[in-house]
C-alpha cells in the first residue's frame, strides 16, 4: 500500500509541472508578442524619419499646399483607378487627349532625290510622317531710331505740348528695356546682361545699362504708386510675408492684395512696422494667417487652410486626432454654407472653441491656435465676399 506522504508529494510535483509548462508557454507567448511589438517600433520609427523629413520640407502649416500632402495623398488612392504599378503606356479609356496648342507657320516638304544606300534616282514614296519643330526665325538686330521732336504751341491758349518719345533717362525703347529689366530681375549681373544684348548687335557700358535699369525702376514706381491707390478701395486685403535673401542679406518679400491690384514690397525686416507704415489698412478686413505682426489690424479673417494643414499633420498621430481633424473639416464646412447672421456666427465660435479644448486635453498645443483664432475664423459669415483663406496671398508671393 502506497505511502499518503508520497502520493500528495507526487501531486504536487504533477501540479509543478503542470505549472511549469504553462508558464513556459506563456513565456514563448509573451515574447512573440515582444518581437512582435519590437518590429512594429522599428516600422514606426521609419515612418517617422520619413513623416518629419516631409513635415520639414512640404507639410508644416506655413507652407503653401502640397500634393505630398496627407489629404492629397489620401485623394490620389480615392480617385486611383487602377492599382497595378505596371500599366500600359499611353492615355487611359475616355481620355479624349490634348492636341497641339501651336499649329505650323509654314509646311516643308522633305523628299530624297536618290537612294542612301546604292545611289540610285529610282525612288517612289511609301511612307509619309509628320515632325513639328519649333525654332526662332532668326535673331533680330537691335535698330536705333532718330526721333525728331516738334514741340507746338496752342495758339488759342497759348500753351505749349511737347510729345513722349521714349522713356526719361535712358535712350533704350520698350523692349531692350524689358530684356534688361527681366534679365535683371533674375540676379543677373550687368555682365550678362551686356552679354544678351550683344547678342541682338547691342554693345553698351555697364553704366548706359544701369542708368536704363534706374531710368525703367522710376517708370514703374509711377505705375506701383497707382496700384497702391487703388487698394484702399477694397472691401478687405489679403497679406502675406516670407524669407527672401538679396546677394548677402536676409529680408522678407510681403505681399498685399486688394480687389484688382497687387501691391509687392520688399523689406529688411518682418516687423510690425511694415504693414503699418506700407499698408496702413487697419480700417479693412484683413485676411491673413496668425503671425502676431498683423495684431493692429481690429478686424480679421484668420487663414482656414492653415488651420486645416495643422490639424491634417496632427491627424496622423492617432484616431482621436483624425476624428478632430475630420471635425475641423465639417466646421469649415458647415461654416461655408451658414447664413450672415449673428447667431449662427457665435455658434461657429462655440463650436470651434469645443475643438480647440479636446485638443487641449489631448496635450496639443494647437488647441490654444485655434482658441485664439476662434473669434476671427468665421469673419467671412458674416461679411459675404471675403474669402476663408490667405491662399491668394501666397501665390502672389510664389
Amino acid at each position: 500500500m502506497a505511502n499518503p506522504e508520497v502520493k500528495i508529494l507526487r501531486d504536487e510535483v504533477a501540479k509543478i509541472i503542470s505549472m511549469n509548462k504553462k508558464l513556459q508557454a506563456a513565456m514563448l507567448e509573451m515574447q512573440s508578442i515582444v518581437d512582435h511589438q519590437k518590429r512594429i517600433i522599428v516600422e514606426l520609427s521609419l515612418d517617422n524619419e520619413t513623416l518629419k523629413r516631409q513635415l520639414k520640407y512640404y507639410d508644416n502649416p506655413n507652407s503653401p499646399p502640397s500634393h505630398n500632402s496627407f489629404s492629397a495623398q489620401r485623394r490620389k488612392r480615392a480617385n486611383r483607378i487602377d492599382d497595378s504599378s505596371h500599366r500600359k503606356p499611353g492615355g487611359r479609356q475616355g481620355h479624349k487627349g490634348v492636341s497641339r496648342d501651336k499649329k505650323a507657320d509654314t509646311t516643308e516638304r522633305h523628299t530624297p532625290k536618290e537612294c542612301k544606300h546604292c545611289g540610285s534616282s529610282s525612288v517612289n514614296v511609301t511612307n509619309t510622317s509628320t515632325e513639328f519643330i519649333d525654332d526662332i526665325p532668326e535673331i533680330p538686330v537691335i535698330k536705333t531710331t532718330c526721333n525728331i521732336i516738334d514741340t507746338v504751341t496752342c495758339s488759342d491758349c497759348g500753351n505749349a505740348t511737347t510729345p513722349n518719345a521714349g522713356t526719361k533717362g535712358t535712350s533704350f525703347g520698350p523692349n531692350i528695356l524689358t530684356i534688361a529689366g527681366s534679365t535683371y530681375q533674375k540676379k543677373s549681373s550687368l555682365t550678362d546682361i551686356q552679354d544678351t544684348l550683344a547678342m541682338y548687335g547691342g554693345h553698351y557700358a555697364k553704366s548706359t545699362i544701369q542708368n536704363a535699369i534706374t531710368a525703367l525702376g522710376n517708370t514703374l514706381e509711377e505705375t506701383r504708386d497707382e496700384i497702391v491707390a487703388d487698394i484702399p478701395n477694397a472691401k478687405y486685403v489679403m497679406m502675406d510675408e516670407t524669407p527672401f535673401r538679396t546677394v548677402d542679406r536676409q529680408g522678407y518679400v510681403w505681399s498685399c492684395i486688394g480687389d484688382e491690384s497687387v501691391a509687392i514690397l520688399v523689406a529688411p525686416t518682418r516687423s510690425a512696422m511694415i504693414p503699418d507704415i506700407h499698408f496702413p489698412y487697419h480700417d479693412k478686413i484683413l485676411v491673413c494667417d496668425g503671425y502676431s505682426g498683423y495684431s493692429g489690424f481690429v478686424k480679421k479673417q484668420r487663414c482656414w487652410a492653415h488651420i486645416i494643414r495643422h490639424a491634417e499633420d496632427l491627424a496622423m498621430e492617432g484616431p482621436e486626432e483624425m476624428m478632430l481633424y475630420e471635425k475641423l473639416q465639417k466646421l469649415y464646412h458647415d461654416a461655408k454654407l451658414a447664413p450672415s447672421d449673428q447667431h449662427t456666427h457665435d455658434m461657429l465660435v462655440i463650436r470651434a472653441k469645443s475643438i480647440a479644448k479636446a485638443y487641449l486635453g489631448m496635450g496639443h498645443k494647437f488647441g490654444t491656435t485655434i482658441h485664439n483664432a476662434a473669434d476671427d475664423l468665421f469673419t467671412f459669415v458674416m461679411n459675404p465676399g471675403v474669402p476663408p483663406t490667405n491662399n491668394e496671398s501666397e501665390r502672389a508671393l510664389r
